[in-house]
């Protein structure tokens, strides 16, 4: 049996160091013009621990069918347990874009997550 794909909400960073997850805290699918509270984890590909307290991660989003519309850029909260959080507001229904960055120092990483926001 080969390696099993990773769930949509998982991906791994460009340079394959870690393993970010973006979850949804209240509800299920996000929504427009709502504040989605996403729960961000990150571990490490090496060994699974967390990132280190000098550790940024900010969420970038936007809607690649619209590039007019501009990017919103939101810095996420440490939480104790080693994850982050942060809301995000989409202005609108259909397909955007999450680039979850993670800064260390000098190391810049990042993943890309696809959602797919629905109508009221």
């Amino acid at each position: 049996t080969g390696a099993q794909p990773l769930p949509a909400n998982v991906g791994l960073t460009g340079s394959k160091a870690y393993y970010v997850s973006a979850k949804l805290k209240d509800w299920n699918e996000p929504k427009p013009y709502e504040f989605n509270s996403y729960v961000i984890r990150v571990v490490s590909f090496a060994d699974l621990s967390s990132l280190p307290q000098n550790a940024i991660v900010k969420l970038i989003y936007r809607m690649p069918d619209h590039p007019t519309m501009g990017i919103e850029e939101v810095i996420a909260e440490r939480q104790v347990d080693g994850s982050f959080f942060a809301n995000l507001e989409y202005s609108m229904s259909g397909a955007w874009e999450i680039k979850v960055k993670i800064m260390i120092g000098d190391l810049n990483d990042e993943v890309v997550f696809n959602v797919d926001v629905k109508g009221l």
